[in-house]
């Protein structure tokens, strides 16, 4: 499974550095596009942003923009409609509220890892972990190290933190299987 992604930051759980790398090789697998601006690492990305993220990670871009999925968020831009539809319909997004995704509002670090332990199979409805504590689901399944998950939660999230943690989960397993999201 692949991903493709439009925004980034330089991470609280890495090195500018790295944080950076971690972009190049996101674009080199056609996960992740750069804007005129470049990759933007010290930017708060937005929920649209780490939506489109994560369903590029998932190798869904393709679907969403061909499904034409409809959605109930009335925030939502024109360009993201598509991405917003399929995350709905296959209930990888619920929204803010019924009619509200929070398209431009600030990403969190526990939005994020939401969305990226749905990916690799966790369920929330189900009782595997609730938004609120994402962050020990994720140290706890390995995606991040105790160290990672505290200066995470220390900082703001950023594009660069956006990009480590996606990073990082194309090395995680899905739940209950020998499979990842990508070889990399």
């Amino acid at each position: 499974l692949v991903l493709t992604c439009i925004f980034i930051a330089t991470p609280a759980m890495a090195t500018d550095t790295s944080s950076l790398d971690n972009a190049q090789h996101l674009q080199n697998l056609n996960l992740l596009q750069g804007s005129p601006s470049g990759f933007e690492l010290e930017r708060q990305p937005t929920r649209m942003e780490g939506l489109v993220m994560l369903l590029r990670l998932l190798g869904s871009e393709e679907a969403a923009l061909t499904e034409k999925a409809s959605h109930p968020f009335q925030d939502v831009p024109e360009w993201a409609t598509d991405y917003a539809g399929y995350a709905y319909t296959y209930g990888i997004t619920k929204g803010q509220s019924d009619d509200t995704f929070g398209a431009k509002s600030a990403l969190t670090l526990e939005q994020y890892l939401t969305f990226v332990l749905r990916s690799l199979g966790y369920d929330d409805d189900a009782g595997d972990f609730s938004w609120r504590d994402a962050v020990s689901k994720s140290v706890e399944i390995g995606l991040l190290t105790e160290k990672q998950a505290a200066n995470l939660e220390q900082g703001s999230f950023i594009r660069g933190d956006m990009v480590t943690i996606s990073y990082a989960a194309l090395e995680q397993s899905l739940k209950g299987q020998k499979i990842k999201l990508v070889d990399k």
